[in-house]
């Protein structure tokens, strides 16, 4: 999984303020699949590593829709300063995922 991601509007931002990727780790059942994922992402903005594993829940939509799922998921977000993990906030997700 990679990704670059955008965390809001403002004048001072650029187009593309993150970009990561993640390990994820699925059972792959017929319409209900769990899975766990490592994630690791660097800020472009404040120069700085992050650390972001967790786990999460999948729900397919339909059989004819295979790729179409409903997903939500939860885990910690930790900063990476000067070798040291700093305090985990939370990561909190969930919407509708396309696999193709």
């Amino acid at each position: 999984d990679a990704r670059a991601s955008h965390h809001g509007l403002d004048a001072d931002g650029s187009g593309v303020q993150d970009i990561g990727g993640r390990l994820v780790g699925r059972m792959a059942f017929e319409f209900l699949s769990p899975y766990t994922f490592l994630g690791a992402s660097f800020d472009l903005e404040s120069d700085q590593w992050r650390i972001q594993p967790g786990a999460g829940l999948e729900l397919g939509v339909s059989r004819k829709l295979r790729g179409l799922s409903v997903f939500a998921e939860a885990g910690l977000d930790t900063r990476l300063d000067h070798g040291t993990l700093s305090d985990p906030g939370w990561l909190l997700t969930g919407g509708l995922r396309l696999r193709f």
